[in-house]
């Protein structure tokens, strides 16, 4: 148990099968509370929460932490209403940096002050982990807090995981001393110095990070993240990521890419050619009206694919090549006019079809060749009489448990629906056909009037 040598009383005590938890020191919303594993391999941790005050900032509490007990315990600091001003961060990072601090969390207090960020490794060289929370971006200012990495994450060696959110953030072009041991990094609703919203070329020398996160940051190129050799997890949705027709992914351990809501309008065959372990992809919700044939038939142990609201017109089977692992398939809010028989056939192991918003006028004979489908869903398209789910198609498929296709024009009841034996989903069969006829009923309601 961490001990202090002033007035500190234990307001707390909590208690579970893992450890002992005590709260050594209190202070308005300031709080120190320390956690004694009850195995004696695992050192103390101490989690310590301040309110950055300048006003009323509590000098007392320097030097409690100063006459602290607690060399070999590992700290996870918490400082909250930051204001980034240098005397006032100096004389605190001064009395924690005689604590091992392990894990550092830093949120301003406002994103109208500049920052005065010193080098934290300086206080702070064991720091593993390292947030920084800005405030939330006003609406019509888009203002951020501006933060220049290259300085102030200078000297931490150890560091493995890195979060920014809401930070103007200025990594730096110069390779940090930090790339050959960041395992993790996630960047939300940030950019990346000066405006040029490009991730430094060092990047891919970062050889023990695998996972990567950068979620509306403004992000133009994914030059860099396609040489992170390491990546196990890439998140760059809602970015600027123009084409990739030049550009093929090389990280051969990616399990998922998702390369959701960017400005993607076109994409080479030999993209994604040596992404041998995807499991997942989204690349939905991105201006590709074609996609090129045989794209994906490197990624054989592909088991999610989602391309939603592409533009597509149309799909063939060249398409999907080599998707013999494929489970689930999302083609919704594609303006579809055709879709080939055979379409289906490379992928035959798929158990769940989105077909939403598609525009279909009729249930696609190439549903049948998904033996294995379970769910088909096909809500929100122009199924309106009684051949558009012809009974042959859904007697080829005998696994099908759920079949969705509420908001449709029906103007006549589909024998086909005779068919669907499976009696735990009538209930929401009755619901889908519910919404069909309420949805015809209103448009020739409408037309009338």
């Amino acid at each position: 148990m961490l001990l202090h040598r002033g007035t500190l009383a234990r307001v707390a005590n909590e208690k579970n099968s893992k450890n002992l938890c005590d709260t050594i020191w209190k202070e308005s919303d300031s709080y120190l509370k320390c956690c004694t594993a009850i195995s004696r391999t695992v050192k103390m941790t101490c989690h310590l929460f301040l309110e950055f005050n300048l006003i009323n900032f509590p000098k007392s509490f320097i030097r409690r932490i100063g006459n602290a007990n607690a060399k070999d315990a590992n700290f996870e600091v918490t400082i909250h209403r930051w204001d980034g001003s240098s005397l006032a961060t100096s004389a605190l990072f001064n009395a924690l940096s005689s604590l091992k601090v392990t894990v550092l969390d830093i949120r301003p207090i406002s994103a109208d002050r500049p920052i005065e960020m010193q080098n934290l490794g300086l206080f702070f060289p064991k720091v593993q982990k390292l947030t920084l929370f800005g405030m939330a971006n006003d609406p019509k200012f888009l203002r951020h807090s501006s933060l220049n990495g290259a300085t102030f994450l200078r000297d931490l060696p150890m560091l493995k995981a890195l979060k920014a959110l809401n930070v103007d953030f200025n990594i730096g072009d110069e390779e940090a001393q930090w790339c050959a041991n960041i395992e993790r990094m996630d960047f939300a609703n940030c950019s990346f110095g000066g405006g040029a919203n490009v991730l430094p070329r060092w990047m891919p020398k970062c050889h023990h990070i695998g996972r990567l996160s950068v979620i509306n940051c403004g992000l133009r190129s994914a030059l860099q993240l396609a040489h992170i050799g390491s990546a196990v997890q890439i998140r760059a949705k809602h970015n600027q990521i123009g084409d990739l027709h030049r550009v093929a992914f090389e990280c051969t351990r990616l399990t998922e890419l998702d390369l959701s809501a960017n400005e993607i309008a076109k994409i080479g065959a030999h993209t994604l050619a040596r992404c041998h372990f995807l499991r997942f992809l989204d690349l939905s919700d991105n201006p590709m009206a074609e996609l090129p044939d045989k794209l994906f038939q490197g990624c054989r142990r592909l088991k999610d694919l989602r391309l939603e609201r592409l533009g597509l017109r149309s799909v063939r089977a060249e398409l999907f090549l080599g998707l013999n692992a494929l489970k689930s398939l999302s083609l919704s809010g594609n303006p579809l006019s055709r879709i080939d028989p055979f379409t289906f056939l490379p992928a035959r192991s798929i158990r769940v079809l989105r077909l939403d918003n598609c525009t279909l006028a009729q249930m696609p004979l190439a549903v049948t060749q998904c033996c294995l489908l379970d769910s088909l869903s096909m809500d929100d398209n122009r199924l309106a009489t009684r051949n558009s789910m012809p009974a042959p198609l859904l007697a080829l498929l005998p696994r099908l448990s759920h079949f969705s296709f509420a908001r449709n024009p029906l103007l006549q009841l589909p024998w086909a629906l005779f068919l669907y034996e499976h009696h735990r989903a009538e209930e929401a069969l009755l619901e889908d056909i519910v919404d069909t006829l309420v949805l015809a009923f209103t448009k020739i309601n409408n037309h009338i009037t």
